[in-house]
């Protein structure tokens, strides 16, 4: 456990480096990293006359299965290339919505079961777009900053990935993690069940579903505090549109609120697998195809396009041009069958999405091209939206939290406590019979915001 230097201690004084016997700070991280000899976890349970958990946590030699060559930074064994999807990934530009470290982690573990050495690491840094995050970090609007010291970041990274590597058993892979499986069982059950799987609508509810499953499978957890603002711009969706089919999908039963939020504390969500019941009148509709986990979340990432916010296109059309790019050789009927529409919807969307020229003009081939996007997107009026609705949610959060500051120095007895938003933007604005001005609130705050963003931006540039 590490404590700040210089933070107070609850019992009065600071904290102050320990004395470190003559090592710098690199030989006594590595000599607190070694781990104890389970021979003296064995002499400590003894001595405190406990006994150790049958699945505690191996260290040392124990937590150790491959070998590393120090001298080289690699694991022992044979150099193999990366593995193909690997490979693509890494040749791949990280876009601003995607999470650069994540893909950066992921081919520096398969980089190292590779038996690459940190040598490879530091060309392949400058080669492979994917690994970006090793020497920019992120900045303001999506932004890429180059780092002070790549050099330092790339050898901690790769330390983290060798020993994870050498601690990985191969029987790992064959049990994947409980809340993988509930997620996976949760998502076929949605796509069995009849008013989730046909229709229009029943697209737009699958999207917040997808949104919820796969912050869940982020978060590694099965409850979640998920606001509406970030559930919609997740779903590429309002706010409005968001709130009312989560009440849909609470009266179905398959989302449950299990808490309610207080402040700036979303609400608390969880997922519920309920057994599909036949509805009468829904037998003409195909049922949609279940993606698996990934698939769900890159038809969500599908939805992050201006264009299918229009009101011409829509969930329904993103899910018919998500699986138009998955499978090359579809024709309407089978799209119908893979999103759950009836064939004429679907050959209505299908029009739709060729006169705005996402899909090619002589046959049924859709096109995937940012350029594309941003052209339909500003041929139907909607270009930049998406960005839009984030700057308005993003000022909308932060006037709530200056109101919630608000309450609490209103409320205060004897001295006011300082509140962080009221230093920045003074008195909350208000009518003049005293009321909550909400809107000259939102104005202001997103004059401060854009403010402070551009300041940023500034800095960057200078630097």
């Amino acid at each position: 456990m590490l404590r700040a230097p210089s933070s107070p201690h609850r019992h009065g004084g600071h904290s102050t480096p320990l004395p470190t016997g003559g090592r710098d700070a690199a030989e006594q991280v590595a000599y607190a990293s070694r781990g104890t000899s389970p021979d003296v976890v064995e002499l400590l349970c003894n001595w405190t006359d406990s006994r150790r958990p049958a699945n505690a946590y191996a260290t040392g030699a124990e937590q150790q299965v491959r070998t590393i060559d120090y001298q080289l930074r690699r694991l022992d064994g044979p150099h193999f290339d990366l593995p193909p999807k690997i490979k693509a990934l890494a040749e791949a530009r990280v876009t601003t919505r995607q999470d650069g470290s994540r893909i950066t982690w992921r081919i520096l573990l398969a980089a190292a079961h590779a038996g690459w050495a940190y040598s490879d690491v530091l060309a392949a840094a400058d080669e492979y777009p994917g690994l970006i995050h090793l020497t920019h970090r992120r900045g303001p609007n999506g932004s890429r900053i180059p780092r002070r010291r790549p050099a330092r970041h790339i050898a901690r990274q790769w330390n983290r990935a060798l020993g994870a590597a050498a601690a990985y058993r191969p029987s790992d892979h064959q049990n994947r993690p409980p809340v993988d499986d509930y997620l996976a069982a949760a998502l076929a059950a949605v796509h069995a069940h009849p008013q989730l799987a046909r229709g229009t609508h029943a697209a737009a509810l699958r999207v917040v579903l997808y949104a919820l499953i796969t912050t869940m499978r982020s978060a590694h957890t099965l409850e979640v505090d998920l606001s509406m603002r970030r559930w919609a711009l997740l779903c590429g969706s309002t706010k409005s549109s968001v709130c009312r089919d989560v009440a849909a999908l609470i009266d179905l039963g398959v989302i449950t609120r299990i808490a309610r939020g207080r402040g700036t504390h979303a609400d608390t969500y969880t997922l519920t697998i309920i057994p599909a019941q036949p509805v009468p009148g829904t037998q003409g509709f195909p049922p949609a195809a279940s993606p698996t986990l990934e698939e769900a979340a890159g038809m969500l990432a599908h939805h992050s396009q201006d264009v299918f916010t229009s009101d011409q296109l829509g969930a329904a059309a993103a899910q018919v041009h998500h699986a138009l790019l998955t499978d090359e050789r579809a024709s309407v009927a089978s799209l119908a069958t893979s999103v759950g529409l009836d064939e004429r919807t679907c050959q209505e969307l299908v029009a739709r999405l060729r006169a705005v020229r996402l899909i090619v003009p002589s046959h049924l081939e859709a096109v995937d091209s940012e350029p594309m996007y941003a052209a339909a997107a500003r041929r139907l009026g909607v270009y930049g939206e998406l960005r839009r609705r984030e700057r308005q949610y993003r000022a909308e959060s932060a006037v709530w939290a200056w109101w919630c500051d608000e309450l609490v120095w209103r409320g205060a007895k004897g001295p006011k406590p300082r509140a962080a938003w009221r230093v920045r933007l003074g008195r909350f604005p208000t009518t003049e019979d005293g009321r909550c001005n909400w809107p000259a609130a939102v104005r202001r705050m997103a004059s401060r915001l854009s403010w402070e963003d551009a300041t940023a931006a500034g800095r960057v540039r200078a630097a």
